[in-house]
């Protein structure tokens, strides 16, 4: 019985060499790549979703929602297999989770592909997220281009002068960066729906609010000037952050007192510190 294993084993050995010998006879041993070549399913390897904690999520979320928070969480692999198991998602945010997943593994092409579709190509975000990709190929110049004509076509496209200003930068372009920021802060109109003043919805999303913040600290880096909306206090208000006094109440007997009284004790506090 062993020695007809022996022999099993043997035959198995050299059916694998007859096998990797037509392979490796008809590619270029160093252009050979085992994995690519012998593996059914190909690219398996960068499909299996990262090895990392779990994500809690809403209760309210749905899948696409889980998608897209994947992906802001390095789960990249992971976003794509969610994204592959919804039906009549979004196109457009589908396609701009998947094209951010793809792009972060190092497939390109297809995250380019996936902004192409005819329900995606024309959406302002994704046209930004093209150009985006595109100038991380090395194409610059390319996307530079998508930029400008997006800018030309939407003027009130926070992402779009906000890329194009970091590209100006990126290039060593810094008088058309300085330019290009210079937007956010002369343009009156956005100052006054920034300040809250024309009535209308702020702004569609944090991510805007963002994205100005970091092109005013740009121009104020680069200007030598202040900034009139700092970055860090931008991210800050964007970090939900909660309190609860009931251990105080349980442990110590604190009792909450209301708004008035604390912003009078407060103020008569500084004020026996700074002014004695």
């Amino acid at each position: 019985m062993k020695r007809s294993s022996n022999l099993l084993f043997l035959s198995f050995l050299g059916a694998l060499g007859v096998l990797g010998g037509s392979i490796l006879s008809s590619t270029n041993a160093a252009e050979f790549d085992f994995k690519k070549e012998t593996v059914p399913q190909r690219w398996i390897e960068e499909l299996v979703p990262e090895d990392l904690p779990a994500l809690k999520y809403p209760e309210y979320f749905t899948e696409l929602d889980q998608a897209k928070a994947q992906a802001a969480g390095g789960r990249y692999r992971l976003a794509l297999v969610t994204l592959s198991q919804i039906r009549d998602a979004d196109p457009v945010e589908a396609a701009l989770v998947k094209a951010s997943a793809l792009s972060a593994v190092g497939r390109s092409k297809q995250a380019l592909d996936a902004l192409a579709d005819e329900k995606v190509a024309n959406e302002p975000r994704a046209r930004v997220m093209r150009a985006q990709i595109l100038a991380r190929q090395g194409k610059t110049d390319e996307a530079m281009a998508l930029l400008k004509k997006l800018v030309g076509e939407k003027p009130d496209s926070i992402a779009a002068r906000y890329e194009l200003g970091r590209l100006y930068e990126q290039v060593g372009d810094i008088d058309s960066a300085t330019k290009a920021y210079a937007w956010f802060v002369q343009d009156a109109q956005l100052l006054e729906k920034w300040r809250g003043q024309t009535g209308e919805a702020v702004f569609d999303d944090a991510n805007s609010v963002t994205l100005i913040a970091r092109a005013i600290d740009r121009w104020a880096n680069l200007t030598g000037a202040e900034p009139r909306v700092p970055l860090d206090a931008v991210r800050m208000a964007r970090t939900k952050m909660f309190v609860s006094h009931e251990k105080a109440k349980r442990e110590l007997g604190f009792e909450p007192s209301g708004v008035d009284g604390a912003l009078a004790r407060a103020v008569e506090w500084f004020g026996s510190r700074c002014c004695s």
